[in-house]
């Protein structure tokens, strides 16, 4: 998990599984990359200017993530 307040210039993820519900925020862009996994029953929202599923991103069973052009609120 990360911490709520946290906003860096780009967020890239790798080898992650992001459960729960979490904000990631990034104040340019987020990248879910290689080997990140969303499992069935999470809630992730992206907060930032774009965002970006790269090969190797997996999501499993039913989920929510929302992505929202407002990065760091």
């Amino acid at each position: 998990n990360f911490p709520s307040n946290s906003c860096d210039l780009d967020l890239v993820l790798t080898n992650q599984t992001l459960s729960g519900t979490q904000v990631l925020k990034a104040s340019n862009s987020i990248t879910l990359g290689a080997n990140t996994t969303i499992p069935s029953g999470a809630n992730i929202e992206l907060r930032s200017k774009t965002s970006r599923l790269d090969p190797g991103f997996a999501a499993q069973g039913t989920f929510t993530m929302t992505s929202v052009s407002i990065p760091c609120l």
